[in-house]
């Protein structure tokens, strides 16, 4: 289920998501997969505000853009992250999951999807041109976290 999730992520088009198609090399969506040794979590993001956690060891967590306006504009500013980096990067011909230790980056646009990927450290620390939006894709999962606790706290 988990790479179904993960491959429908990476091939949603701007009509799938209710967004008009805009300049083809502009970002509508991206993708993160982090290596957590043992596991992969996929963060999702679209400009439309939509953000979803996938497991790959089983479970995550679907459409939390939708129920919060904090988690819809992490997802919308980790798009906006993303047009500054996707020029730089190539455009994929295959998605693959990281390597230990490592972070991908799926950049979705009309012309394609772009992907770069960096050692998980170095983007912690800040010392890789990619930090920025692993910074921005760390805010989407703290968003949803947060949520999560609200709703939680609240006995949803």
């Amino acid at each position: 289920m988990y790479l179904g999730l993960r491959e429908l992520a990476l091939t949603t088009r701007t009509d799938d998501i209710g967004l008009e198609p805009g300049d083809r090399t502009e970002p509508y969506g991206v993708v993160m997969d982090m290596d957590m040794r043992g596991g992969t979590v996929t963060i999702v993001a679209f400009a439309s505000g939509d953000a979803s956690i996938y497991l790959s060891t089983g479970g995550g967590i679907i459409g939390s853009g939708q129920e919060s306006a904090q988690v819809a504009e992490a997802a919308q500013q980790f798009v906006m992250a993303a047009a500054e980096h996707v020029a730089a990067l190539p455009q994929a011909t295959d998605y693959p999951l990281p390597d230990r230790d490592e972070v991908r980056f799926f950049i979705i646009t009309e012309s394609g999807v772009y992907s770069g990927n960096a050692n998980g450290e170095e983007l912690v620390n800040g010392h890789d041109p990619l930090s920025p939006l692993f910074a921005a894709g760390q805010e989407v999962l703290t968003q949803i976290r947060l949520l999560r606790e609200r709703q939680e706290a609240a006995g949803q």
